[in-house]
């Protein structure tokens, strides 16, 4: 029974792959027979219903070494126009994985109508730009906008517009794009990856951002108010052990404390959810096409915008210190920004090697527990100067843990008060991330493809 069943398997596949051989023959004939093609993609979607990985290599097949473009198109169109009737996710999947350059207009306007169709209305909106534009596109583009007003987004929308912009971006570019360009430094390429998907995905980031922080806060009754109620519940926590442990304790030490948490505690959900961003997203990853990265940018700009909101507690305590900011106040965003680079650059490594290994992440949770009370969060670095740890110690710590003096940086925005400690170690902390940066985007791009195949 196992053999006959091996058998049929075996015989299923040989019969797929002989249909797609007289597809691709009759779409080289000149004229090309869109009828016949059409009954032999139906004859082939019975046989076998997962088609499209095959017809997306037979299609490449035809632009790159046939150089045949418009039996290329004429596939492609045959193809979307089944499966548009048949299994509209897989058009979908079909569509952004497949080469732009085999999309005319005429296949376009398929995919517009079948987003459409399912209400995606900021995909249609991007395609729509693709198609003539003329007093029809106009029409269908105000009532595009007036239905939007009725339907909140969902993921999959914005997911969607992603892929409808880079697509639209692509068909584009194609005549842009030349052997020279191709041909660049690959590394240089790698390390501007990120910073190229957050401004070409900005946007849609935005969105996404908000649509998080509303889903936070969402069926709460103190809503925004609880992330000022976080830190300074712990803020008060921690200077009551200080009080209780410790006879002297700096002017500023409730200050000082409650700007540590509130930047440690986005840094730690920057990398707790960072290291778990890929595995989290594994469905739509493994349908359609879109920088890994978006995710963990996400999850970066949620953070980043949590920590500015949570910032407005220390203003009480300015006001009873007396505190006026001064020009120093820029170290705070600047601050904000290298700890959530150096987040970012460490969830590029943890992520792809969570996809295989799911330890990982249980690591990261226990490193975030320690790093906790060994990085100047609930005490400041100026402590750790003054303390018994012995000075060659001292620089190896400073070294290594370039988040304290980010930290410190951070307080001193707020204090006016800079700690007693060398310029180079400034340089040393910005050369400490600019390396690890380095390393994880090339890592990342190195391996971002096989990670997706663990999932």
């Amino acid at each position: 029974m196992k053999n006959r069943g091996q058998q049929r398997f075996a015989s299923k596949g040989s019969l797929a792959q002989k249909l797609i051989k007289r597809i691709v023959k009759l779409a080289k004939s000149s004229p090309i027979p869109e009828k016949k093609i059409a009954e032999t993609l139906s004859e082939l979607y019975e046989v076998d219903q997962n088609l499209s990985q095959s017809l997306i290599f037979a299609i490449e097949n035809l632009i790159y070494s046939s150089k045949n473009l418009t039996a290329a198109r004429s596939l492609f169109l045959n193809t979307v126009s089944l499966l548009s009737k048949n299994d509209k996710n897989q058009c979908f999947d079909f569509t952004y994985s497949c080469d732009p350059k085999a999309i005319d207009k005429e296949s376009l306007e398929i995919v517009f109508e079948l987003h459409l169709e399912n209400e995606h209305y900021l995909a249609s909106l991007i395609l729509l730009d693709g198609l003539d534009q003329n007093e029809s596109t106009q029409q269908k583009r105000k009532s595009i906008v007036q239905a939007m007003k009725h339907r909140d987004e969902k993921k999959i929308d914005i997911i969607y517009q992603n892929l409808a912009n880079l697509l639209l971006r692509k068909k584009s570019n194609e005549k842009l794009t030349s052997k020279k360009d191709k041909n660049s430094s690959k590394f240089l390429h790698h390390l501007l990856e990120t910073p190229s998907v957050t401004w070409r995905y900005r946007s849609q980031l935005s969105r996404m951002i908000r649509r998080d922080l509303n889903t936070k806060y969402q069926k709460s009754i103190l809503g925004w108010v609880w992330g000022i109620i976080e830190p300074l519940a712990l803020t008060v926590t921690f200077l009551f052990l200080f009080d209780i442990l410790s006879a002297t304790t700096s002017r500023y030490m409730p200050l000082n404390i409650m700007i540590g948490i509130i930047i440690w505690s986005g840094f730690g959900q920057i990398m707790l959810r960072g290291t778990k961003s890929l595995e989290s997203n594994t469905a739509i990853l493994q349908r359609v096409k879109i920088p890994r990265q978006i995710f963990l940018l996400n999850i970066t700009g949620t953070a980043i915008v949590t920590i500015s909101l949570n910032i407005l507690a220390i203003i009480p305590l300015l006001i009873y210190y007396q505190i006026v900011p001064t020009w120093k106040i820029i170290l705070f965003p600047v601050s904000l920004i290298l700890v959530a680079i150096y987040a970012v650059s460490v969830s590029l490594f943890t992520s792809t090697i969570q996809t295989k290994w799911r330890d990982v992440s249980h690591f990261v949770t226990v490193a975030i527990r320690i790093g906790f009370y060994f990085t100047p969060v609930f005490f400041t670095l100026e402590m750790l100067i003054n303390g018994r740890i012995p000075p060659e110690f001292l620089t190896a710590y400073l070294i290594l843990n370039p988040i304290a003096i980010y930290l410190s940086m951070a307080r001193t925005a707020f204090t006016n008060e800079s700690v007693d400690i060398g310029i180079e170690f400034y340089w040393i902390s910005l050369l400490h991330l600019a390396i690890l940066y380095c390393l994880s985007s090339y890592w990342f791009s190195k391996n971002e493809n096989k990670a997706v195949k663990y999932l």
